[in-house]
């Protein structure tokens, strides 16, 4: 066979491909579908999630500020009236502090020398009060820095800036590991499908799709338990002996169908019908006619007859292996005789004018489980549903058999095929 190129083996490919028709079963899609949807509602749900805390940090942060805007205005109203009231009241102020040093000291000297009347306290000059106002050192109260009273807010603002990066790395994270979590379900899934949907493989020579083969796995290593059947049925043939009180053999021959019914695992119970020819030739003391069926009463000397029969068998068997198994079986029984059709002819030591010559009986006689029969054989199991069966027989009568009551004996051999059902 040539080869063929990669371009014509891609294509050979693709056409089985698209020609190859799959059904479309839509339960085998629902689970991805599921599994999509339910990571769509946990993104949303997250999403909102972020959204929600991003707003609070954003409320939190806004409501510090204003607190802290509203604890300032005061501060620096109360800073800006102390400011200008010591840049307009510079000479003021001194003069209070000089007006209580002056009085302090009026006092220290009234206190030295009561008799002494009290003396009006001097209005410093000019010169005076600029001396004094040198002296004095304004201190200007302290006001609060705008940087330190804004520091709480900043490090809230950092740690919720923070805070927000933290969550959309880790949003992110779980968002990746997410979507890495779907795409295997999906593919686990897409592959689960694709294993049940499309269980073929394409051939590379023919481009046919085959069906595989695959083992059970519950019986994958094992090995498969021997089949029992209890019925079985088939043909037989066999080529049959027959005569008369172990006097002259005669050949005919036999064939029929048989069923059989196994159980207790080595016995079997069969029953049958068959049609045989069975040729024999007996001594006129051997067959005993009727009252004055002789002429003048003399019997003939040789009695030859050839009849065709119907045999009703029913018989027991035993199996040496077990019935469904390969092995030897003896069996017994007993057969029915439907005496279809009997002609004899009759043979004389003297010729007699007058003599039955020949005679024909149809139909007259029937022996009900009139022959026993005995049965040793060996069957063959061919395969599971098929034996090959090697039966050597007997029949021996337990009754005179057809119309001169003869003791009507046959032995053969016979071969059955055989199925299990």
């Amino acid at each position: 066979m040539d080869k063929l190129s990669p371009n014509n083996l891609d294509a050979l490919f693709r056409e089985s491909s698209e020609q190859a028709e799959f059904e479309y079963r839509p339960e085998a899609w629902a689970a991805p579908d599921e599994r999509l949807d339910k990571r769509d509602r946990r993104r949303v749900l997250l999403r909102w999630i972020a959204g929600v805390t991003v707003l609070l940090a954003l409320l939190a942060g806004a409501a510090y500020q204003m607190r802290d805007n509203a604890t300032d205005t005061p501060t620096e109203q109360t800073s800006g009236m102390t400011a200008e009231t010591s840049a307009g009241n510079v000479i003021s102020e001194p003069q209070l502090t000089v007006t209580e040093t002056t009085t302090a000291a009026n006092s220290n000297r009234r206190t030295a020398n009561e008799p002494t009347a009290v003396q009006s306290t001097p209005t410093p000059t000019g010169e005076q009060a600029a001396s004094v106002t040198e002296n004095i050192v304004v201190t200007p109260p302290a006001v609060p820095f705008r940087n330190t009273a804004q520091a709480p807010f900043a490090d809230t603002q950092n740690a919720v800036e923070t805070a927000a990066d933290n969550y959309a790395q880790a949003n992110a994270q779980a968002q990746t590991q997410a979507t890495v979590i779907a795409s295997e379900n999906t593919l686990k899934s897409v592959a689960t499908t694709v294993t049940e949907v499309l269980p073929v493989r394409l051939n590379a020579v023919t481009a046919t799709a085959v069906t595989p083969e695959l083992p059970d796995p519950t019986t994958s290593g094992q090995i498969e338990p021997h089949r029992t059947s209890r019925l079985t049925f088939g043909v037989f043939g066999a080529s049959d002996f027959a005569a008369v009180e172990f006097g002259n053999t005669m050949a005919g021959y036999r064939f029929g169908l048989r069923t059989d019914y196994a159980f207790a695992r080595r016995f079997s119970v069969g029953v049958g019908v068959s049609f045989s020819k069975k040729r024999y030739c007996a001594a006129g003391s051997q067959y005993t006619a009727k009252p004055g069926f002789w002429t003048d009463g003399i019997a003939p000397q040789v009695v030859t007859s050839n009849c065709r029969i119907v045999e009703l068998p029913v018989e027991l068997r035993w199996y040496t292996n077990g019935s469904d198994r390969s092995g030897f079986f003896v069996g017994a029984g007993a057969n029915t005789y439907l005496m279809n059709l009997e002609q004899f002819d009759f043979d004389y030591e003297e010729e007699l004018p007058g003599s039955i010559k020949t005679w024909e009986e149809r139909g007259t006689n029937k022996h009900f489980f009139g022959i026993g029969t005995l049965t040793f054989g060996y069957r063959q199991t061919l395969s599971r549903d098929l034996i090959l069966e090697f039966a050597p027989y007997a029949h021996l009568p337990l009754t005179g058999i057809g119309q001169g009551k003869v003791a009507l004996q046959s032995a053969g051999v016979s071969v059955g095929l055989y199925f299990k059902k």
